[in-house]
């Protein structure tokens, strides 16, 4: 079984010591009083549910111990990838830099929140689909392109009054689906910024989709790759 995705991280899931630096840190995870730091792990309490045991999950896929299934899928997308297991990863490697350099070759912390979005990549690719919870965003974001289900072109109605950029320019903001439909004042607030300067700008207006980005964290590459070429070419 092949795990393209996945093997580009293999030094990253052979180099994983399983310290729990991930899980619960930093020194000493398994003190009562270490910092909490993975989010799953504390709903759960399962080695399963976490950076250290999504990483020996991807070792053991790797040398063919365990086979994908419905309910590997079910732990591998319920990591929000949020990366505080990288950070304290890393924190602990600039502390122990001497050590990490003789024994692994590395003075980078590993991520495992990377390997995990390679391994939903190749579950996808084998036919398993990301959980239900997931397919509702995804599918908005390949129909409606943006991740609140809203009409296309409601995308450019925050536009402050009075600024009406073109839709082609030599710079382009993009100002994303929480900038166009939640958060406008971010966007309005910057176009009056640019339009103070006199700086000409453009903006895409329906013709922008979504970045891809909730697509590329469920492991739907091909349907990343064409909304990013869309944006591209638009």
């Amino acid at each position: 079984m092949k795990f393209e995705k996945l093997k580009e991280y293999e030094r990253d899931v052979y180099d994983c010591t399983t310290c729990g630096q991930c899980v619960c840190g930093p020194v000493d995870p398994w003190l009562p009083t270490a910092d909490r730091v993975c989010p799953i792990y504390e709903k759960h309490r399962l080695r399963s549910r976490s950076g250290l045991g999504m990483m020996q999950i991807a070792r053991a896929l790797l040398e063919g111990k365990l086979e994908p299934s419905d309910e590997l899928a079910e732990a591998i997308w319920e990591c929000p990838l949020c990366e505080n297991c990288f950070r304290n990863c890393d924190e602990t490697f600039v502390r122990m830099e001497a050590v990490a350099k003789k024994r692994l070759g590395r003075s980078k912390g590993i991520n495992p929140a990377r390997v995990i979005k390679a391994l939903r990549a190749d579950l996808v690719k084998m036919g398993i689909e990301p959980p239900k919870r997931f397919k509702e965003t995804t599918t908005w974001v390949e129909k409606k392109h943006n991740r609140f289900s809203r009409r296309p072109e409601e995308r450019a109605k925050w536009l402050p009054e009075g600024i009406r950029p073109p839709k082609s320019g030599k710079m382009v903001y993009f100002s994303g689906c929480f900038n166009s439909y939640s958060s406008t004042e971010i966007s309005q607030a910057f176009a009056r910024v640019l339009s103070k300067l006199e700086v000409e700008f453009a903006v895409l207006g329906e013709d922008e989709w979504c970045c891809g980005y909730p697509l590329l964290n469920s492991g739907l590459l091909e349907q990343f790759e064409k909304t990013a070429k869309h944006n591209i070419d638009a």
